[in-house]
């Protein structure tokens, strides 16, 4: 057995860390993770034995036979099963807290925070589908996730999973445009980029009730980007009228076709033809925004929105370095207890890079500097 690197001096620094934004056994038996011993000697080292199990890749057997080794505890298989199951809401309270704690970071852009939204999916083996999602907003000033929601597979990607604050830009992809989550967005004081699709929202003229000719005006296009103000109806006839701004972006024929060539699979898939207006809409982005356009015109706003890949790099490293994606439970308390220590290790190493990451001041590296611009804002 490959023993886990959490070894004392490695965890003394773990659990140091945790107990600065957490009581651990206040927490432990508010939430009935633990309330007596049996076999586990305190709240401490349930939660060692939990991140030893969802982060060091050890099986129950392997767990119950490593903590034995290490005198910590003496619990059998089914024992520590029951165990790590109770624990799962309170790991993820443990997250919740550490995330918390660097959300206080407030580092801004011209007034603005910019917070990336986007989430991935887990499946339990065998599955055939999705089994959980982990939905994660990411704050590009401290460059750190600093929300996290864990929802089964009917948890979809909405913006009102993640609060509104006053200063912050949401940065979305094309799964989050629910327009009646739109205007709490602006009644809180921040606002919002999200990519749309031809059919995402129902637009109308900005002055009237009159539908939006939305691939007229992408036909009379000349440039490679176009903007327009336009009526989004989110089904409140109480309210003023939800007035937006809608940016578009000419694609390359390269990745036009590469977009059509999707779209006809997808539907040949799904045993359907695609339709002409999903072609013809293939060949731009679409994005709807809040912000005006006198701070941030049409070029500004795509500038920021390519941005979202930073997240996706977020997310591609924890499924790889950290195993995120192999999801190796079916039962969905242990699986939750797994994907909530996977959660917390991601937290701390992300704390860890941030601060050394001073070590490497870019004024150091050679060559010859030029600066790079965020966005034009």
């Amino acid at each position: 057995m490959k023993l886990p690197v959490l070894l004392d001096p490695c965890w003394s620094r773990v659990e140091a860390e945790i107990r600065a934004v957490i009581d651990v056994e206040e927490s432990a038996y508010a939430s009935g993770a633990f309330r007596q011993a049996r076999g586990v000697p305190s709240a401490a080292v349930l939660l060692r034995l939990a991140m030893i199990y969802g982060v060091c890749g050890l099986s129950l057997r392997q767990t119950c036979a490593w903590a034995a080794m290490a005198r910590l505890a003496e619990l059998s298989n089914p024992a520590l099963l029951d165990r790590l199951k109770a624990a799962a809401a309170w790991l993820g309270q443990i997250a919740g807290a550490l995330l918390a704690a660097r959300a206080s970071v407030d580092q801004r852009w011209v007034g603005w925070r910019l917070r990336l939204i986007d989430a991935t999916t887990l499946s339990a083996p065998g599955a055939n589908g999705v089994t959980w999602r982990l939905h994660l907003g990411y704050d590009l000033g401290t460059a750190r996730v600093t929300s996290a929601v864990l929802t089964d597979t009917h948890g979809g990607e909405r913006l009102g999973r993640f609060a509104a604050e006053p200063g912050l830009i949401d940065i979305a992809d094309a799964g989050y445009p629910h327009p009646q989550e739109l205007r709490p967005r602006l009644a809180a004081g921040g606002a919002f980029i999200v990519r749309i699709g031809w059919n995402s929202l129902r637009l109308r003229q900005p002055d009237s009730a009159t539908a939006f000719d939305l691939f007229g005006h992408l036909r009379r296009t000349t440039g490679p980007t176009d903007a327009w103000p336009v009526q989004v109806d989110d089904h409140r006839p109480d309210q003023p009228p939800l007035v937006l701004r809608l940016v578009a972006l000419r694609k390359s024929p390269q990745a036009a076709e590469a977009a059509r060539r999707r779209a006809r699979a997808t539907a040949k898939r799904k045993g359907k033809t695609v339709d002409a207006r999903t072609l013809e809409a293939a060949g731009w982005i679409l994005v709807i925004t809040s912000l005006d356009a006198a701070s941030f015109p049409a070029e500004a706003i795509l500038a920021i929105y390519r941005l979202r890949w930073q997240i996706e790099l977020v997310i591609k490293r924890w499924k790889s370095l950290l195993g995120l994606g192999e999801l190796p439970i079916r039962n969905p308390d242990l699986a939750r207890c797994w994907i909530n220590a996977k959660l917390i290790a991601a937290i701390l190493i992300e704390n860890t890079v941030a601060a050394h990451s001073g070590l490497f001041p870019p004024q150091q590296c050679e060559g010859p500097q030029r600066p790079v611009a965020v966005a034009a804002v």
